[in-house]
C-alpha cells in the first residue's frame, strides 16, 4: 500500500507528457503515486521528454511502500542514456527545370551533416 515512485527529470530534459494506467504522475515534484500495487505486480509509468542540448542526462528512480522491504538494496535505479547521432537535413529549394517549378526538400543532399561532418 501507498506505493510511491520519485523520478525527477535531471537538467538535460524538459518534461513533455507521461502516460500510465496506474495512479498519477506530477511532473513537478517528479512523484508517481501509485496506491495498492498486489505482491508481485507490477505497473509502468511513460516519460515523454525532450533531450536539451546540456544539461546531466543520468535519470534516477527510486520506490517507497508502506510497508517493511525485505530487500531495500534494489529501490534506486539509475541510467545514463548513450546518444545516437542523427543526419541533420537541410532544406534546400530545387530550380526550376525546363520550364517546371522547383521545390522545397529536405532529401539528402551534398550539405547534409552527421556530426557536423559532411554526409
Amino acid at each position: 500500500t501507498g506505493v510511491s515512485v520519485t523520478d525527477i527529470l535531471p537538467s538535460g530534459y524538459t518534461f513533455v507528457s507521461a502516460s500510465t494506467a496506474s495512479g498519477t504522475y506530477t511532473s513537478g515534484t517528479g512523484i508517481w503515486a501509485i496506491g495498492t500495487l498486489a505482491n508481485g505486480a507490477n505497473a509502468t509509468l511513460s516519460i515523454i521528454a525532450t533531450v536539451n542540448a546540456s544539461g546531466t542526462y543520468t535519470n534516477s528512480a527510486s520506490i517507497a511502500a508502506n510497508e517493511a522491504d525485505p530487500t531495500p538494496g534494489n529501490n534506486t535505479s539509475s541510467v545514463t542514456p548513450t546518444p545516437i547521432n542523427i543526419i541533420v537535413a537541410v532544406t534546400e529549394t530545387t530550380p526550376s527545370v525546363n520550364g517546371l517549378p522547383g521545390g522545397t526538400t529536405t532529401a539528402l543532399t551534398g550539405n547534409d551533416t552527421l556530426n557536423g561532418s559532411p554526409v
